[in-house]
């Protein structure tokens, strides 16, 4: 199976301050030779920063699917699966409030019996979760003003550079919301093993560039 690099986050109280907790994330169907690719998660939309300043750049894999996997390697993967499970899965939890909680997978003497259910139980989640994102997506009135929440994100800008001690105008505001939109496009571009510059990327921000047509030009002396 393949490791990769991820971190958890996790804030104080007020939500201001975070602690990171760096992680090796199994991902079972993927086989140790994988190909991998940088993460670099955000935190309110900044980079992710460790414990001595210095900005956490994980690893996951570049493709969801490994192609070209023999039905024997898939059953190793699997068996793989069950082998790093099983001890986890009998180990009495905590809760976030710090309880312990018994095993429920404990009243199968088989180990690799409750690893197979645990598994099928993650399964389960996972085709809800599935289910739910079709369900929303299929059936959400497409009413939302995009201009509303696009000037929200911009007042956020404006009111985050004032409280350290920076001005920043609409405008400003707004080049630096379309230059985190292309960062994405080029991102998912890269995703999907395509390449786009981020000029490119910020010409198919057509909100962006209706911007652009419609600024004053500046007076000529």
């Amino acid at each position: 199976m393949l490791f990769t690099k991820d971190v958890k986050i996790i804030k104080d109280d007020e939500k201001k301050t975070y602690t990171s907790f760096v992680f090796d994330r199994p991902n079972f169907e993927h086989p140790d030779n994988a190909a991998t690719k940088q993460h670099k998660p955000k935190v309110d939309g900044k980079p992710t920063l460790l414990e001595d300043g210095s900005e956490f750049i994980g690893s996951k894999p570049a493709n969801e699917v490994s192609k070209g996997l023999s039905t024997k390697q898939i059953d190793e993967l699997y068996s793989d699966m069950l082998a790093y499970v099983a001890p986890i899965m009998l180990r009495d939890r905590k809760d976030k409030k710090g309880n312990v909680v018994v095993s429920p997978y404990k009243v199968y003497s088989n180990p690799e019996d409750a690893a197979k259910l645990f598994c099928l139980a993650c399964c389960s989640d996972a085709i809800t979760a599935y289910v739910r994102l079709q369900l929303d997506a299929d059936n959400r009135p497409q009413t939302i003003d995009l201009a509303a929440v696009r000037y929200a994100q911009v007042k956020l800008f404006i009111k985050d550079a004032k409280a350290k001690g920076k001005e920043m105008t609409e405008e400003q505001g707004y080049d630096k919301l379309a230059r985190s939109q292309a960062r994405d496009l080029v991102e998912e571009a890269e995703e999907a093993s395509e390449e786009l510059s981020m000029a490119d990327a910020l010409l198919q921000l057509d909100w962006y560039q209706e911007r652009l047509k419609a600024a004053p030009v500046p007076a000529t002396v």
